[in-house]
């Protein structure tokens, strides 16, 4: 409760910087771990967090990744880490104990921290329990990464710095795993996964390309939204008021054409309503990756198509991506607008005004 207290403090005091909209992302990403990590990993080495202590920890975090990008509460604290480029802070402590255990290895004999490991813990009390010995707590974290042998990994490299490095590996590889195996009971994040492509095996430790830069703008913000699955389309919309159990009236019907099912995917490739910008999108996209890579994009069937236009891997190099980027990213904020004024437009008709209760806001 202290540490996170702490971090909440912290999450205060920076407020004014995580959610500034002149600021590039990565300054805020920076600060995120240069002054509110170390205060969790401070003793990190030698202490361990049960389960709701370490969630108390990762909801700070939640909080911080939500104001930082402009996302909604709801959005999957996976999806948030992943698009930053920033980990767990369990993640992070995991990490720190294995580090630690390299050099208490290489330690001298008479160094305190070296004796005090070496004394037999066993023997003594605590609270009335058997006290359980510190490298049981990091065996079972080298056991999470498949690692059985720690000893034998620490004597296997030259350096400590190699050994860092293998250990960083290692965590992240984990840490993918735990959200591909999260994805099969979470649809929004198995939906998001595919969009940074098959070759992602490890959590990765910088941004998505898409997010650096001043920022990020409304339209960025709009496009991580759509990524995310958190944009406020009739369906995300209806499934917040059934899990929420409000009383208001929600409805999955596209506002713009009638369909029943205004889903993401609806709005990006099939609502009637936004087919001029979608060949507007079309005619741009030829000219900047060919006409023989928009007809494979077209090929796709939907599920692929909608997670391919949003993705960088499938475009090309990396200067042909950030192109792609800018074309997508203008295709979605006309979207979002051209949805507004119908919107709106329907509200003015039946009453209630031009920001009537039907009148949905676009990214913060």
């Amino acid at each position: 409760e202290v540490l996170k207290d702490k971090c909440l403090k912290l999450k205060g005091m920076l407020a004014g910087i995580f959610k500034n909209k002149c600021l590039d992302t990565d300054v805020k990403r920076i600060m995120l771990l240069a002054v509110v990590r170390p205060v969790v990993e401070y003793g990190a080495t030698v202490w361990h967090a049960n389960a709701p202590q370490q969630a108390a920890l990762e909801s700070v975090q939640h909080q911080i990744l939500s104001s930082m990008t402009g996302c909604p509460n709801t959005t999957s604290a996976h999806i948030l880490r992943l698009e930053t480029g920033c980990r767990s802070f369990g993640s992070w402590a995991d990490q720190r104990k294995l580090e630690y255990f390299y050099r208490l290895q290489n330690m001298s004999a008479d160094r305190l921290p070296r004796l005090v490991w070496q004394h037999n813990w066993q023997e003594g009390r605590r609270q009335g329990g058997q006290a359980k010995m510190w490298d049981a707590h990091t065996q079972e974290v080298a056991s999470s990464v498949g690692i059985e042998h720690l000893a034998d990994a620490c004597a296997a490299v030259d350096s400590y710095g190699a050994y860092k490095k293998q250990m960083s590996m290692a965590v992240r590889e984990r840490d993918m795993q735990v959200v591909q195996a999260d994805a099969l009971t979470q649809s929004t994040l198995a939906r998001y996964l595919p969009m940074l492509g098959s070759g992602v095996t490890v959590v990765p430790n910088t941004m998505q390309p898409y997010l650096a830069g001043v920022g990020p703008t409304v339209m960025t913000r709009l496009k991580l939204q759509f990524r995310s699955g958190t944009a406020a389309v009739a369906h995300r919309k209806e499934l917040i008021t059934r899990h929420s159990r409000r009383q208001d009236a929600a409805t999955r019907q596209c506002p713009c054409c009638g369909h029943a099912d205004e889903t993401h995917q609806h709005a990006v490739l099939h609502c009637p309503q936004y087919a001029a910008l979608r060949e507007q999108l079309r005619e741009r996209l030829v000219a900047v990756v060919g006409e023989e890579k928009v007809v494979c994009w077209e090929r796709m069937n939907d599920d692929q198509k909608y997670q391919t236009i949003l993705s960088d891997s499938f475009w090309g190099d990396a200067s042909t991506a950030c192109i792609v980027d800018g074309l997508v990213q203008e295709f979605l904020s006309s979207l979002w607008d051209t949805r507004q004024l119908v919107i709106r437009g329907q509200s003015a008709s039946n009453g209630a005004g031009p920001h009537g209760q039907l009148a949905t806001g676009t990214a913060q």
